[in-house]
């Protein structure tokens, strides 16, 4: 079989599948393994073939009828006590320390309990302790066996025979039947423990955190941010706009391209070619202050990706300043113009 189920305890502890609140009889918190990294078959190394997430259908419930990122606990309650599932039935009445938490994840975000939250989802673990996983406050890596041994320098990534006796007790003699197996005193693992039992941290983590709403708008970290965004952006507009209609140096350079046409030396052309110059150094300095309003916008509405536009910038600054200066210096410049007036 692919499954030997032989992971050693350091390596549950690194899936996030170890329970050590009872550091004498740790647990092993069966929806976090069943959806580790190890219980996947990679047929290839482009996918990896896992056990379904059943939570994802019980959170896929309610987020199609709640409709909202955060929903009241009384909506939350009447929607899960219906809920059911392969290990709980519906029709149920959820006891007083779940009702008690769901509240008091609602009284720590104004009224609403968010749905994409770590305290709800440990909440959700609690009431659906076989589908839904713990959420770890600190976090864990998946990594596969190999990974981890390959760190831990491990010769092996099978448990001895002697690490399974350690765990089991006097069950690894019990193979042939007969008195029923003591486990352990001491260190052996459970695969379940009572819902009164199940772990429980108040650290908080969102998916996503939106504005914070008050009686007066946005609080004033953010909004300050937000109108120093939308001053800057009107600056630009404003800088943009006098530049188009000629108020910033199109029409001054304008007029001096004509004063030059009327009274230069057409023997030499070095006065026609400054106001160009300028010009051009303008429209590039205008590419990049547009380039900056576009970075604004999309960073005030949220969908700016910064790595992206880094690189676009990087791209930008070569192909408008680096490589004109590079034509203009180089060994790529031009051949002097020639004279045809005597």
């Amino acid at each position: 079989s692919h499954w030997q189920f032989n992971e050693k305890v350091d390596y549950l502890r690194v899936l996030g599948a170890l329970d050590e609140s009872d550091p004498v009889h740790p647990s092993v918190i069966m929806a976090n393994y069943l959806g580790s990294r190890t219980n996947c078959l990679t047929p290839s190394r482009l996918y990896a073939v896992c056990c379904r997430n059943e939570c994802e259908d019980l959170m896929g419930h309610l987020e199609r009828r709640l409709a909202a990122s955060a929903a009241t606990p009384e909506q939350i309650l009447a929607l899960v006590t219906e809920l059911p599932s392969d290990t709980v039935n519906a029709s149920r009445t959820l006891s007083e320390g779940l009702v008690y938490r769901l509240r008091s994840i609602a009284d720590r975000h104004g009224g609403q309990v968010p749905l994409h939250g770590r305290l709800f989802a440990q909440w959700m673990h609690h009431v659906y302790p076989r589908e839904c996983p713990y959420p770890h406050e600190g976090g864990a890596n998946p990594q596969t066996p190999d990974e981890w041994l390959r760190e831990a320098g491990e010769a092996g990534k099978d448990m001895t025979e002697e690490d399974i006796r350690k765990l089991l007790g006097d069950c690894a003699g019990n193979e042939t039947g007969g008195a029923p197996c003591r486990p352990r005193a001491s260190g052996g693992l459970r695969t379940k423990a009572p819902a009164s039992e199940l772990p429980w941290t108040d650290g908080e983590v969102l998916l996503a955190k939106g504005p914070a709403r008050s009686g007066d708008g946005l609080e004033g970290p953010t909004s300050r941010v937000l109108m120093a965004k939308t001053v800057i952006l009107l600056v630009l507009f404003v800088i943009m706009t006098l530049h188009k209609s000629g108020a910033v140096g199109g029409r001054r350079n304008k007029k001096r391209m004509a004063r030059n046409l009327d009274f230069a030396d057409f023997d030499d052309f070095e006065d026609l070619k400054k106001p160009l110059k300028r010009m051009q150094q303008w429209q590039r300095w205008l590419v990049l202050l547009g380039l900056l309003a576009v970075c604004i916008v999309l960073e005030a509405i949220g969908v700016l990706d910064r790595f992206s536009f880094a690189c676009f910038l990087f791209v930008g600054l070569l192909l408008n300043v680096a490589l004109p200066l590079a034509m203009q210096r180089g060994p790529f410049r031009g051949p002097k113009p020639l004279k045809y007036c005597e």
